[in-house]
């Protein structure tokens, strides 16, 4: 996913990981017994490690923070662009759940967890 086999970053990487996560919170809707929804996010949904504008290394993330650093400008990713794109697209997903939650006001709570890595 960080490599060749991608050629169009915003139809294969953002468009997916933001409309997959607002059909899986639409389906959470049809289920009666929904209480809790936890989402698998990302640590590059909030860092903003390389890119356009870095932030220091040694920076204190917190639930405030976003990833800016990642996002295209007029419309092409930082180098290397795929890296890029894929944060950027957990950064539209996860900011698509909290747009939906304040939208839909769903009858369960929302999680998102952002690990730095899953194997």
């Amino acid at each position: 996913w960080m490599d060749s086999r991608i050629s169009d970053p915003h139809l294969e990487l953002v468009a997916p990981a933001q409309q997959g996560t607002i059909n899986v919170l639409r389906s959470c809707v049809k289920g009666a017994k929904m209480r809790c929804v936890v989402i698998t996010s990302s640590f590059g949904a909030i860092m903003n490690i390389g890119g356009s504008k870095p932030w220091p290394l040694d920076f204190a993330y917190s639930e405030m923070h976003w990833n800016e650093t990642s996002a295209p400008i007029k419309d092409k990713f930082p180098e290397p662009q795929n890296v890029h794109a894929y944060r950027w697209s957990k950064t539209l997903a996860e900011k698509a759940v909290w747009d939906f939650v304040a939208a839909e006001t769903p009858r369960f709570s929302v999680t998102c967890i952002c690990p730095p890595m899953v194997l």
